[in-house]
This record gives C-alpha cells, structure tokens and sequence, in this order.
C-alpha cells in the first residue's frame, strides 16, 4: 500500500522560529556546466536561472549559489558575482568607485570557488526567478565561471514561515 502526504505548510511542534524557518515546502536547483567568460564590465549572467512560484507569501526564500571563477591572466585584476531576483540584484559585492570586487587579487591568476546567499519573505504567490550574473572589475582581463570543468550550482528553497 502506497501513502502520500500533501501540504501547504509545515510548522514545527514548538511553533515557528522567530524569524521564520519552519520547514521546506518545495526546492528547485539549477547545475550548470558551461563555461562564460567575459572580458567586461557589463553585469552578464552565468547561465545558471531558477523560477519557483512561492505556496505562501508569508513563506520565506533561500537562496544559495556556489560556483567556480577564474582569472588566469597575471595582472591586477578582481571581479564580483550577485543574485538576482526578477532581474534586481538582492545581494552586493564591495565596490571601489562602482568595480565590484568580491575577489581581487594584486598579481598571479585565479582559482576559486565562491558562494552567497539571499533569504527573505517570499511576499508573493507569484513566480519568481533567480539568476546569477557576475561582472569583471575593469573591461581589460577575462573573468571565466564554471572555470577548471566543474559545475556550478544554484539553489532556491520556499521555507515555512
């Protein structure tokens, strides 16, 4: 015999947490495996786009992206990578006079594995979509994501709340 259990929201036996976090409702991922690389200093996406269409607007939404980046030129040089949601950036990199620089680096290359996170109240029943762009510190040097042939990863969860 075959059960199934359908619900809307989970709500721990204590109650829900302040600040929300009860338990996930849905998930939705995204894994990349092609290389982009840009040489400029335009925001420009890494491929990786998720849409998840919340069960409640008083739910909450976690997002995580991890993914490998490159400069492989010996110069100074850095980069930034922000999530976006429907096409605003929810997250942000340090800037200098408007070059982000989420890594940045004075002289050899670059090799590196980086991830962030966004987590807010869902606020909506519509769809949502979630994408990650990335853009280099100055137009002169290639930035690559999905460097080395790994993947990289975007996670989207809807939390109880």
């Amino acid at each position: 015999m075959a059960s199934e259990l359908r619900v809307d929201r989970i709500i721990p036996i204590d109650g829900v947490p302040t600040g929300g976090g009860g338990g996930v409702i849905q998930m939705k991922h995204s894994i990349v495996t092609t290389e982009v690389a840009i040489a400029t200093n335009t925001w420009t996406s890494t491929g990786n786009s998720v849409t998840i269409t919340p069960k409640s607007s008083s739910n909450y939404l976690y997002v995580f992206f991890e993914g490998e980046f490159a400069m492989p030129t010996s110069q100074v040089q850095g980069f930034g990578f922000n999530i976006y949601k429907d096409g605003s950036a929810v997250t942000t990199s340090p800037n200098d006079s408007g070059n982000p620089y989420d890594f940045y680096k004075d002289e050899t290359r670059i090799w590196t594995r980086l991830c962030k996170m966004y987590f807010a109240q869902c606020g909506t029943t519509n769809s949502v979509t979630f994408d990650v762009r990335f853009r280099g510190y100055n137009n002169q040097n290639v930035v690559s994501c999905y460097a080395n042939q790994t993947q990289q990863n975007l996670i989207v969860m809807e939390v109880s709340g």
